[in-house]
């Protein structure tokens, strides 16, 4: 397993060898991966990353668009 890591924090994306897909089938709730992710030990690796944003749907990459455009300043 890879996981993005900021402060400590595992989180996605993440990636997952096939042996895994049947525990992640098995996941219910909000929680996803993370308690696979935490108990896989020497399985996993991670890649620090600075801060990411959560963009789930169209409409969050949409918000995210505008607060860009909001922060640009044009010369």
């Amino acid at each position: 397993m890879v996981a993005t890591e900021n402060r400590g924090v595992l989180m996605s994306p993440a990636l997952f060898a096939a042996e895994y897909f049947p525990r992640l089938r098995a996941l219910h709730g909000e929680t996803g991966a993370r308690a696979l992710l935490q108990s896989a030990g020497e399985a996993l690796a991670t890649v620090p990353v600075g801060e990411l944003i959560d963009l789930d749907t169209p409409d969050d990459y949409a918000d995210y668009l505008r607060r860009q455009d909001a922060g640009r300043v044009d010369s």
